[in-house]
């Protein structure tokens, strides 16, 4: 049952019941948490949770970390915060300390199970405000996708691409079940 499709609150965007994507700040990294707004706490499993914590885990390039959601009564509301311990922060900071500390960009939740969750930290526009349509030309979607991508991913696909010759004229077709970074532009100007 879909809960919350392509719905934004706050810094959150809702993709779909296993999506998510934040917009990060420097707060995010360098203290290493987020709160969480009460409308898409059931994402994260803590939509009737009692203050307290819940421990989750959080995959990130291949290694799986620990985090902490915290539900606290202040002023008499609940706010839900999502915490992660140094190891995993050390790491995501590394990524902007390699762009020049600049602490703007996204990250994307993939809910794995009830208590774990893949993190992918992403530039350029988040997923669900980049239609991909399928009328739109193989150019089309490269500038859509390229705003996904890392400076050195994209460098490479547009080289890519020229090494083809493509032409901005037919309709790509697009397979929505493959993130961005999974596309590939066949010879015939279509994406598998």
């Amino acid at each position: 049952m879909d809960k919350k499709r392509n719905r934004k609150f706050y810094s959150w965007e809702i993709v779909d019941n296993n999506n998510a994507i934040k917009t990060c700040d420097k707060s995010f990294f360098v203290h290493k948490g987020t709160g969480i707004p009460q409308e898409i706490t059931w994402f994260f499993g803590a939509d009737d949770m009692s203050p307290g914590k819940k421990t989750i885990h959080l995959k990130y390039c291949g290694k799986t970390y620990s985090a902490d959601i915290f539900c606290l009564k202040r002023e008499g509301t609940f706010t839900v915060q999502l915490q992660w311990r140094a190891d995993l922060g050390n790491e995501l900071l590394k990524i902007k300390k390699a762009q020049a500390n600049d602490y703007t960009g996204y990250a994307q939740f993939t809910r794995c199970s009830n208590d774990e969750f893949a993190i992918e930290i992403l530039s350029g526009k988040s997923v669900a405000s980049q239609e991909i349509a399928t009328t739109d030309t193989p150019l089309e979607v490269l500038d859509k996708l390229i705003s996904f991508m890392t400076e050195q991913e994209a460098v490479f696909l547009k080289l890519y691409t020229e090494a083809l010759n493509i032409e901005d004229t037919e309709p790509c077709l697009v397979s929505n079940n493959v993130q961005p970074s999974a596309f590939v532009l066949s010879r015939s100007g279509t994406l598998s």
